[in-house]
């Protein structure tokens, strides 16, 4: 699990979670989430193209090497600096501003290089290695998931075909896999993140269990039911969590 950022980076164990996850919808670069100190491990989320597509990634890096503005090279997992909570947005091919504020990410392979300033005594360059690259789900997505469309809520109907009791399968089109709520609370906060297209938020609620990931076509039984169009359903894997009724095709 994740934990909040409480003091210099390099010292950290995790950040991202529970009371201390952002609250506001997540820009276009990478963002420096979090340091595992007993594995020397860099969480960064990526939010933009990769493979010439739009998607939201999370990293997961070790440091290669680290040489700083004095041409001293540093190596080994622990050698690297970055700021926790950082937003790291490329500069533009063209840039000309501030030496000390140009920023430079390449991104090849496994490799992670981040280059910043230019010019002699400017320049910090520091090279990691991914070890772990996660896709996450497409929020747009999710917004018909979680009963989110254009932007506005969709009121949830309750639909007497689905009691308690009731075995079906999950059925949310060509979605790989469909998120599930473990409390009624969950699911509202879930419904609220996608809506906001806030992926932070919804990280935090997949990251400590609050929402889970189950397989589309999934077989459930009904265990109980919300006035508002929500059921909570046992799934065959053994997981349990509630659901819009929509997504739940009754078995014949």
């Amino acid at each position: 699990m994740l934990r909040r950022e409480t003091s210099i980076p390099v010292l950290l164990v995790i950040l991202m979670l529970s009371p201390g996850c952002v609250k506001t919808p997540e820009p276009v670069g990478y963002r420096v989430v979090g340091y595992k100190e007993k594995t020397h491990e860099w969480i960064i989320l990526h939010n933009g193209i990769h493979g010439g597509k739009h998607m939201v990634r999370r990293l997961t890096a070790v440091c290669i090497d680290y040489r700083g503005s004095d041409d001293i090279l540093k190596t080994g997992s622990d050698a690297c600096r970055l700021e926790i909570g950082r937003l790291l947005v490329p500069s533009s091919a063209s840039y000309k501003g501030n030496p000390e504020e140009y920023l430079n990410i390449d991104e090849s392979g496994p490799a992670l290089l981040i280059v910043e300033g230019y010019g002699p005594g400017q320049v910090t360059q520091q090279l990691f290695k991914i070890v772990k690259s996660e896709s996450l789900p497409d929020l747009r997505a999710i917004q018909v998931i979680s009963g989110v469309t254009a932007g506005k809520n969709q009121t949830l109907k309750e639909d007497a075909a689905i009691p308690i009791g009731t075995h079906g399968f999950l059925s949310a089109g060509d979605i790989g896999r469909i998120p599930m709520a473990r409390t009624e609370r969950d699911w509202q906060q879930m419904h609220d993140a996608v809506n906001k297209k806030d992926t932070i938020s919804y990280l935090c609620l997949i990251d400590d269990g609050s929402v889970f990931l189950v397989t589309n076509g999934s077989r459930v039984t009904v265990i109980d039911a919300a006035p508002n169009g929500l059921r909570k359903v046992h799934v065959i894997d053994g997981h349990e969590g509630w659901i819009r009724n929509q997504l739940i095709q009754v078995s014949k």
